[in-house]
């Protein structure tokens, strides 16, 4: 893939590749992100989480929860592992890496890589002429603990280090920290969670100033309900950010539905208000799906193939593939 652009080595042509390449960062500045850098951050890491719309931070029994709620290093995801591909909108490719460990007297831990590649790019000057090319890639390295100080509370935190290239002489580098809490009633089937993610700041930046991380306090909650096979997912996002009133706050919600209907196979839909609000498409005849997702899991023998289809209205539709596995 390639693209022409005129050089611009500073933090708003990192803003504008990433918010025409991404939909989730045009969500993210919709939710009062501002001018945050690293919004690759905020992309869906697991198909599974990908189809629910996103409401994973009550979750503890996938390793890609590390990436929403690092309190969910746990037993929950002892030798789980998984990765993960992407392929956004615009074919900007995607990928994503993570592995629990719970080890005798030290506690839970996860690793985790988030790697996005924007392909290559045409260079040129002000006047069009032909300087050469250059590509454009991310990526995040995440050590994640938890722990459990009281029965059924944990807690976990977990440190990423991040570089961005976007150009020859245009990339970046910072540090980044989550933390997180998950409370859960066993007998009711019942978790409730909350976390505090991209907490961290820029060690180089692109240009003279530093710009902020797309920081994101959330919450949420899971219920397995009785009698049925189904489990319920919601959450609230990037609620620390800038909002006109409390019904914009309540209105950056997140909902997502598994259903198993039968032991290898996994059913799920979600919804992410804040994307059908960036994208929908008002006074189309044709049905507008923006802010849906669904997709399916399958499981055979130790593996589960996990798949995600969502929405971004007219601008097209975003699939991911991701196989979990036992180690």
């Amino acid at each position: 893939m390639k693209r022409s652009t005129r050089r611009l080595p500073s933090g708003a042509f990192v803003c504008g590749l990433v918010v025409a390449a991404l939909a989730p960062a045009g969500v993210s500045r919709a939710q009062g992100a501002g001018g945050a850098v690293y919004d690759f951050l905020l992309a869906e890491p697991g198909a599974r989480a990908a189809a629910m719309g996103g409401s994973f931070v009550a979750r503890q029994d996938d390793v890609t929860g590390l990436f929403y709620n690092p309190a969910a290093i746990g037993p929950g995801i002892d030798r789980q592992a998984s990765v993960s591909y992407q392929n956004h909108v615009t074919d900007i490719q995607s990928g994503f890496l993570a592995y629990g460990r719970t080890l005798p007297r030290i506690g839970s831990l996860a690793v985790g890589l988030r790697y996005t590649n924007y392909g290559q790019f045409d260079e040129t000057d002000e006047n069009a002429n032909a300087l050469g090319t250059f590509s454009a890639q991310e990526m995040a390295l995440t050590l994640g603990y938890g722990y459990e100080p009281l029965t059924n509370l944990r807690l976990g935190l977990s440190g990423s280090l991040i570089y961005s290239g976007l150009a020859k002489d245009a990339s970046s580098s910072g540090i980044a920290a989550d933390l997180g809490a998950l409370y859960t009633v066993p007998t009711q089937g019942f978790t409730v969670g909350a976390s505090l993610r991209n907490l961290g700041t820029q060690l180089t930046s692109y240009g003279s100033e530093k710009e902020s991380l797309p920081l994101s306090l959330e919450l949420g909650v899971s219920k397995q309900l009785t009698h049925l096979p189904i489990t319920i997912d919601a959450g609230l996002h990037r609620i620390n950010g800038e909002a006109n009133s409390l019904g914009d706050r309540l209105g950056r919600f997140s909902v997502g539905a598994e259903l198993t209907p039968a032991p290898p196979l996994r059913l799920r839909v979600g919804y992410l208000n804040n994307r059908r609000e960036a994208l929908r498409t008002d006074g189309s005849s044709a049905l507008d799906l923006a802010g849906l997702s669904f997709g399916a899991g399958v499981t055979w023998r130790a593996y589960i193939l996990d798949y995600a289809f969502t929405s971004y209205s007219a601008v097209g539709s975003l699939h991911q593939l991701s196989l979990r596995t036992t180690l």
